[in-house]
């Protein structure tokens, strides 16, 4: 691990979902305070991902606190970010994989879906899930219209 996290939470982070869904992202300066106030409470970050999304962590990372925020995407196998949920003390993701490996573990994490993504949210005890209703039509499902509206 790139940063001392002897006696400190250790949170990991993937803040970016799939890139041909964009609706589903949250906004870059919501998880740039996330991470800030998690450091400022003494916590190790680990922003994890594929290397198509090494950029979009590096920006996040620009406006954190470097010191405690590492950007390990494009760096791990999936094994590995496995290995690193079953041992964080948290994880917090985007519409993404980790909040179902997480889960796997029973490592207590916060998911943050999009619109449509309620079916396929994570499961277990640990697991608290956010959904973002559609703009367009106030559900949790997003029509073919809308997206073409988007």
């Amino acid at each position: 691990m790139p940063i001392d996290v002897k006696e400190r939470p250790v949170i990991l982070v993937q803040a970016i979902s799939s890139p041909n869904q964009y609706w589903k992202r949250w906004p870059e300066e919501f998880w740039i305070s996330l991470i800030n106030q998690l450091t400022e409470a003494n916590a190790v970050v680990v922003l994890i991902g594929s290397a198509s999304e090494i950029d979009e962590n590096s920006a996040i990372l620009k406006a954190c606190n470097q010191g405690q925020v590492a950007n390990l995407a494009g760096q791990m196998s999936l094994s590995e970010v496995g290995f690193l949920a079953s041992i964080a003390d948290c994880t917090v993701s985007a519409d993404s994989v980790l909040g179902h490996i997480a889960s796997a573990f029973s490592t207590p994490t916060v998911s943050l879906l999009g619109p449509g993504g309620d079916g396929r949210r994570p499961l277990g005890k640990n697991i608290k899930v956010a959904v973002a209703k559609c703009e367009c039509n106030g559900e949790n499902t997003i029509s073919l219209a809308a997206l073409r509206r988007i």
